[in-house]
């Protein structure tokens, strides 16, 4: 009898090692913010057991609801998130991670009715054969973008802004956005880590609006820029840029 029940002891316990041991999905943070609706968060998805992880289906909780977005892994993916259950096919490897980089929350990509909604909290799942949490979810909220609305690019700013760039660290390109309330005199310029000016991005008069320029960075080693945004010799904002080759 004591035999019997050491060998299912003996059992049980390897089942539970198999267990701990098989794909388990873990993730860097569990919600997502947008505090600007054409702004981006960052998820960091592990894979912290012994066997290939499949992440086979990714969607938004609101079928009104979308994302952007970008996976750095083996390859780049560039993927839009809805409340569709399309199939996504990533594999992470044993003890590997993968970036998803999610933008621009659009509030109204399929019903296209007119909102005045600020904010906005949903839920994105993640579905995959993780033996811990086969159907992860992710709180996501902040600031969208009602689609059906007026061009908000074209609309006159209030202030003057420097975007963080996108995506960053960046590999070759990033795009950088800024915004200037009045007629003025723009330079956008990079300088690398020692302070020296690398490149000008732009020396231009420029109109009341916002806009978007894409920084080719493919002559540059990697490492730390900064991006300084000054309108009529008045900096207006400095942001960190890391390029990763």
């Amino acid at each position: 009898m004591r035999k019997t029940i050491t060998l299912l002891i003996g059992g049980l316990f390897f089942l539970a090692a198999n267990f701990t041991n098989a794909q388990q999905i873990a993730v860097s943070k569990d919600s997502l913010f947008f505090p600007t609706y054409f702004s981006y968060d960052t998820l960091f998805v592990y894979n912290t057991g012994s066997e290939d992880l499949l992440i086979d289906s990714l969607f938004s909780v609101h079928e009104e609801y979308s994302y952007r977005l970008d996976v750095f892994a083996s390859d780049t993916i560039h993927y839009v998130v809805d409340g569709g259950h399309d199939p996504f096919h990533l594999t992470i490897k044993p003890a590997d991670s993968a970036m998803f980089v999610f933008e621009a929350p659009d509030l109204c990509s399929i019903c296209k009715v007119s909102s005045t909604q600020q904010y906005f909290e949903d839920s994105l799942i993640f579905m995959s054969n993780s033996l811990t949490d086969d159907s992860l979810l992710i709180f996501s909220y902040g600031e969208g973008y009602p689609s059906a609305l007026p061009d908000i690019e074209n609309q006159i700013p209030k202030d003057y802004a420097l975007f963080q760039n996108y995506p960053n660290p960046f590999n070759a390109s990033t795009q950088i956005r800024y915004r200037i309330p009045l007629k003025s005199f723009v330079r956008l310029e990079i300088y690398n880590s020692s302070g020296q000016k690398v490149t000008t991005l732009i020396a231009a008069n420029q109109t009341p609006g916002t806009y978007s320029v894409i920084w080719n960075a493919n002559g540059f080693a990697s490492g730390i820029y900064y991006c300084r945004l000054q309108t009529n010799n008045k900096i207006v904002g400095v942001k960190k840029l890391v390029l990763l080759k």
